[in-house]
């Protein structure tokens, strides 16, 4: 629907033209906090008796702003409907301390996938763990981050601890991904702080 509304006229007092105006809004640009502005506002008017005209002025100020906070509720209702498509795009992530990761590394039923840029994980990683680069799912390739998914749990039934730099953006496009083509969502943990938070607590237990 058009946020442009053009209001024009001819408004008679005693059978004369007491006043000619034209208005244009255009409430299309947001201003601040999620709130339509009047960004246009044009008035021609030509006007007699000009005490007989204050009463109508009032009226057409009051026009003025109706139409203002209709638009800004419109505006604000559109934003916050956007938002809260875009939080729920992404899937709920379960979380492993970096001890409790300790407790099982190396044992069966339990594979890390590093999810960060291969190169960081050719530089350290947490011993065992399988380089899964993810940084074209968070750069906005979804498919390439399926394929990536798909392709390092083929064969797996194991519970997968998602290994990124600090449990966020990495970890969360890993989640998405593993999600997508259908892994048991039971069975997919984040380390909780990532990679920086296993270097803090086990500096010495690195590969």
């Amino acid at each position: 629907m058009s946020n442009i509304f053009p209001i024009n006229g001819i408004v008679n007092f005693n059978k004369r033209p007491v006043i000619y105006c034209f208005f244009h809004f255009d409430f299309s640009t947001p201003l601040g906090y999620n709130t339509a502005s009047l960004t246009g506002l044009r008035t021609i008017c030509k006007t007699r008796y000009r005490k007989e005209n204050l009463e109508l002025y009032a009226v057409l100020l009051a026009m003025v702003m109706v139409l203002s906070l209709a638009a800004c509720s419109q505006n604000a209702a559109n934003n916050a409907g956007s938002g809260d498509e875009g939080e729920s795009q992404n899937v709920e992530m379960q979380y492993m301390t970096v001890e409790e990761l300790n407790d099982v590394l190396g044992t069966d039923g339990y594979v890390i996938l590093d999810v960060r840029k291969a190169a960081d994980y050719e530089t350290s990683h947490i011993p065992g763990a399988v380089s899964a680069d993810m940084d074209a799912a968070v750069n906005g390739d979804t498919a390439a981050g399926e394929e990536t998914m798909t392709a390092a749990t083929e064969g797996l039934d194991d519970t997968l601890v998602l290994v990124c730099y600090s449990g966020k953006k990495y970890a969360q496009a890993s989640t998405n991904a593993l999600s997508a083509i259908g892994y048991d969502m039971d069975k997919v943990v984040t380390l909780e702080g990532g990679f920086t938070a296993w270097t803090e607590t086990y500096p010495d237990n690195v590969e």
